[in-house]
């Protein structure tokens, strides 16, 4: 993962360094791509913050997961890796401190609105208001506006960063609070993560909305180093496409010895059948668990990500399986948001396994990458020789 994380200025284009450059003590929206840098953004503005003897600020993040992979961001930075906390995990720790002990009942959702009103109640009772210089949020287009009213109000400033094609949780957009509250938006073009072929079938997904910037025509990926695939694979079973997947991880983990695969689902009961094929599997020793609340990214030898497409909110790899592809059609909605999440994920490999049809649309999104990347002219050329 040594390559997600910057090593000098040099290595940042003109935007990333006017967005580091920005005043401290100013809140700040940041929009952009998958792979424009946000991420890496929001953790240089926070060992900004520490070097100028700030130390009372939070990075808040959705996953478990993102929160561990941005751990290993601040560990290069030099930034306190506590610093670095989910939204769960912060609520929970700010109601604990004032003796509030929530009760979290029902599903995810309803869990989380719990926890809102504790907030809004305590916030208000103790009147409690401005505990941090400042906030920086992560994968911000998720959070539901009471919940940014709340950041808000904890303190004096915001760090944001957010794209809303990236959008997969259900609740009203909360963007344009963001970008009423804050002092400079600043919207990123240039990416660097997804191949050629990863960004033709992301920009067929988002081609249906109107704001959507093809991610080809921004895209500063290596072609060159690196050679971008998109492959859609037909299985009669979901174990035969674990029994496909684990042959080729087996060798895109050679070819790629430094690199976290990932082994993304759209349901949570697929993840949990995915991984005890893996867990029976030679790579059995190199698998780990991701999940919205819990994972451990990264650790040691263990280099193959399982888990669903929410669990991988904001994180990458060098190639992604995505399995029971046609599942995701379950996800109403936010279906094909979700897809084109799974799909910006990959940076160099994306496979796509299916036992059922697919939806139609993501049929046509991953035919889409597969096409070669450059076409050949119908010409001599073809015969070989001079003319």
């Amino acid at each position: 993962m040594d390559e997600t994380w910057w090593a000098g200025l040099k290595e940042l284009d003109d935007a990333q360094k006017d967005i580091i450059g920005l005043p401290l003590d100013a809140s700040v929206l940041m929009t952009g791509p998958p792979g424009s840098g946000k991420s890496n953004l929001l953790l240089l503005r926070a060992k900004r913050l520490t070097l100028s003897g700030c130390h009372d600020y939070q990075v808040i993040v959705f996953t478990r997961a993102l929160q561990d992979f941005l751990r290993s961001g601040v560990n290069q930075y030099g930034v306190p890796t506590d610093r670095v906390q989910t939204s769960w995990g912060w609520a929970l720790k700010l109601l604990r401190e004032y003796d509030v002990q929530p009760r979290l009942e029902g599903d995810f959702d309803s869990q989380r609105r719990a926890l809102l009103h504790e907030i809004k109640e305590l916030t208000a009772r103790r009147r409690i208001a401005k505990l941090f210089n400042t906030i920086l949020l992560d994968e911000a287009q998720d959070y539901l506006p009471e919940e940014i009213e709340i950041f808000g109000s904890l303190a004096k400033h915001l760090s944001v960063a957010a794209d809303s094609r990236q959008k997969i949780y259900g609740g009203t957009e909360s963007l344009q609070l963001i970008r009423g509250a804050v002092d400079h938006a600043v919207a990123l073009e240039h990416h660097y993560r997804n191949g050629i072929a990863i960004c033709r079938t992301a920009d067929a997904l988002a081609s249906v909305y109107s704001d959507h910037l093809p991610l080809v025509a921004t895209s500063n990926y290596n072609e060159t180093l690196f050679p971008s695939s998109v492959s859609i694979l037909e299985c009669k079973s979901l174990e035969a496409q674990c029994t496909d997947a684990i042959s080729r991880i087996q060798t895109q983990l050679r070819a790629y010895p430094h690199a976290v695969v990932g082994v993304l689902c759209a349901l949570r009961a697929d993840a949990d059948a995915v991984f005890g094929h893996f867990n029976s599997s030679p790579l059995r020793g190199q698998i780990f668990k991701g999940s919205e609340k819990d994972t451990l990214f990264g650790v040691g030898s263990r280099r193959v990500y399982i888990g669903t497409i929410h669990s991988a909110k904001g994180l990458e790899f060098r190639a992604v399986h995505l399995m029971a592809a046609e599942n995701i059609a379950k996800m109403g909605r936010h279906s094909r948001h979700l897809a084109y999440v799974a799909v910006t994920r990959a940076r160099t490999s994306l496979n796509a396994y299916h036992t059922k049809p697919m939806s139609s649309f993501l049929q046509a999104a991953l035919a889409e990458g597969g096409l070669p990347i450059a076409i050949a002219p119908v010409d001599d050329s073809l015969f070989g020789g001079t003319q």
